[in-house]
């Protein structure tokens, strides 16, 4: 069984009218990373010898131990140095990747308006762009979705990046033949969607470079030069019935999440407020178990929790949270520190 990992990110165009920058073009652009069948330990293998050499070799502050997502890393070194960065890695992984598989939305003109809802709530109708832009955060499990329906008959392990979304047709259909694992935080701590993470930098970077339009021969173009091969696939107003949400609720991922999951629970800190060393410990150990992380929030996500996890607590509060769940759930409770132990040893 093959590996597909999914992630997914913004393809924007604009032009300067009266010194202002105005969009011209938007669409979220969808990336599938297909492994080649048996490779999946040399990838991870050569991603990470990779990491190590980049990260000495320009200087990147993170201790991330899939440092090179790149939404963290332009921020920290900026294009010029992430874009080659990102590029090296794909290029030694070029012999483990059987292909790349790029999906993305081209509504005609005509279409000023999407009409969504309808199932439990009213319909309304939408702008375009406002729900072009509302593609962007479930686009991960869309390309999935785009891509399952080309490969039906492929046994493939779908690894998808967390999303956020309404119910969707897509949705049901993608679950209706397969069963993903959804990593919250995945493109920090597992390999395969950090590479699809960054193939979403890379296309969007190398049109615009080339000034190519984003058109499936251009796509496939920028990439010709690679021991891969590329299909696309845009979406277009013939499937908006299956991508359009139907439903104000919102799709619950609990029982697709990648395990082991690592819960951080800091009294009176919010994980995204945390950052440095504590979050890359709680990616290297994540990472170093194929599960995913996140924050815990005791009014949300103590139904996430499954035997086998690992409840990371710091602060008397949370601490107390650990030993009422460890009596519930055969988890590992490790102090934060603890953690931070444990991970030295790994990915250093």
């Amino acid at each position: 069984m093959s590996i597909a990992a999914f992630d997914a990110g913004d393809f924007l165009r604009w032009k300067k009218v009266n010194g202002k920058k105005k969009d011209v073009f938007f669409t979220p652009l969808g990336i599938g990373v297909v492994i080649k069948e048996g490779k999946e330990e040399e990838f991870k293998s050569t991603y990470h010898g990779s990491r190590k050499n980049l990260a000495k070799d320009f200087q990147i502050p993170t201790k991330l131990p899939v440092c090179c997502s790149h939404s963290d890393l332009w921020k920290q070194v900026g294009h010029a140095k992430a874009i080659p960065i990102c590029d090296k890695i794909v290029t030694e992984l070029q012999g483990t990747i059987e292909y790349v598989f790029c999906s993305f939305v081209i509504l005609p003109k005509e279409i000023k308006k999407i009409s969504v809802g309808g199932y439990g709530c009213p319909l309304e109708e939408i702008p375009k762009m406002d729900f072009l832009r509302a593609l962007t955060p479930m686009f991960s499990y869309v390309t999935a979705w785009a891509h399952s329906g080309r490969h039906r008959m492929e046994k493939n392990q779908y690894l998808i990046h967390n999303f956020s979304s309404k119910h969707t047709t897509a949705w049901r259909d993608l679950t209706s033949h397969v069963v993903p694992k959804i990593f919250p935080r995945g493109d920090e701590c597992n390999e395969f969607i950090s590479v699809a993470d960054m193939v979403v930098y890379l296309t969007e970077k190398k049109l615009w470079d080339q000034k190519s339009w984003l058109e499936p021969d251009h796509v496939e173009g920028v990439w010709g030069d690679y021991d891969f091969h590329v299909e696309t696939r845009y979406l277009d107003e013939n499937v908006l019935s299956k991508i359009r949400w139907y439903s104000k609720q919102e799709i619950s991922t609990e029982n697709y999440l990648a395990r082991p999951m690592v819960f951080i629970d800091i009294e009176g800190i919010s994980v995204s407020e945390l950052g440095g060393d504590p979050i890359a410990s709680a990616a290297a150990y994540a990472c170093s178990k194929g599960g995913a992380f996140q924050g815990f929030d005791k009014h949300i996500d103590s139904r996430k929790i499954r035997d086998g996890d690992v409840y990371v607590y710091a602060g008397r509060e949370a601490e107390k949270r650990s030993n009422s769940l460890k009596d519930v759930f055969n988890i590992e409770i490790l102090s934060l520190k603890e953690l931070r132990k444990k991970a030295r040893k790994l990915f250093s």
